[in-house]
């Protein structure tokens, strides 16, 4: 089935991530008691409060709108990996809002359990390899997946060295370093 296709059963289309919330203000979140980490839907007014303490998926730290951080919650919620961050020494003053990504509650009882942890660790690494942020201390590769240099048509084939000293000189000459100092 296609991702634009109905779901029969439920009338809905499927997709991974069925809940999210982007640019959360952590002030507003009751770390202690009750543990209540409270949105509502965006397309409803009348909406009730959710607690969704318990997702479990991918989140993104943020300081002043630029991402600096990117976790998975799988085998703790994402409320419990925010609340970590938040009283860790080294991030939690690093940090003042964040996004969260929860991945479909059906998704997580039909799979295996292993299934579902590997495709939020996927998510995770793939949020880091394109973000970059400063606060992740490990850099991701994409298990499984194999990397291409882009390269141009009917160009001659270029060694990875050459092209990388090529790069070296252009960033030398911008900065005004030369190779004798």
């Amino acid at each position: 089935m296609r991702m634009e296709e109905m779901d029969e059963d439920s009338g809905r289309v499927p997709t991974l991530i069925r809940r999210y919330g982007e640019f959360w203000n952590p002030d507003l979140v009751n770390w202690r008691r009750g543990k209540c980490l409270l949105g509502k839907e965006s397309k409803s007014k009348k909406s009730l409060d959710i607690n969704v303490w318990n997702e479990k998926g991918v989140y993104v730290l943020y300081k002043e709108y630029l991402p600096v951080y990117v976790g998975k919650a799988f085998k703790q919620s994402i409320g419990r990996r925010l609340q970590l961050h938040r009283d860790s020494r080294r991030k939690g003053p690093r940090w003042d809002s964040f996004s969260w990504f929860g991945i479909e509650d059906e998704l997580q009882k039909s799979v295996k359990i292993s299934d579902a942890e590997a495709l939020i660790e996927t998510l995770e690494a793939l949020l880091i390899v394109v973000i970059d942020p400063r606060l992740n201390s490990r850099r991701e590769k994409l298990k499984g997946a194999t990397h291409f240099l882009q390269s141009q048509p009917n160009a001659p084939l270029r060694d990875t060295d050459d092209r990388l000293e090529e790069i070296e000189r252009k960033l030398d000459s911008l900065i005004g370093r030369s190779k004798g100092k």
